[in-house]
């Protein structure tokens, strides 16, 4: 029964996002709350399944030449950087302090892009 509902919402993740959808946080809310995962593990899984869907949109932008090559290796670099920072700031702060800001980050986004349109 888990593996058939963790199927159905791969396929309804993977349909938002492609409606541009922030997927990432609605897996997160499944995977802690649902599958009861650690909230630091959730946020890493989804991380790592980001950077696949990254990969492949960085593919066909520069395969049709939509990206500044400077502008691409600014943004890896502080990227990374922060990436790095944020890791070492969320194994010091506490998780319910981390669920607390992840979830108002959520609504907050959620409100903003509901009066946006």
């Amino acid at each position: 029964m888990t593996i058939l509902l963790d199927g159905l919402l791969a396929l309804l993740i993977g349909a938002l996002a492609g409606l541009g959808v922030g997927s990432g946080g609605i897996l997160i809310v499944y995977l802690t709350a649902v599958d009861g995962m650690n909230q630091l593990a959730a946020q890493g899984l989804n991380l790592a399944t980001f950077v696949f869907a990254l990969g492949a949109a960085l593919l066909v932008h520069l395969h049709r030449r939509k990206l500044s090559l400077p502008i691409l290796l600014f943004i890896l670099v502080f990227g990374a950087a922060g990436a790095f920072c944020g890791s070492l700031l969320a194994h010091a702060v506490k998780t319910e302090l981390l669920r607390l800001g992840l979830g108002g980050l959520l609504l907050l986004m959620g409100t903003v892009a509901l009066f946006r349109k």
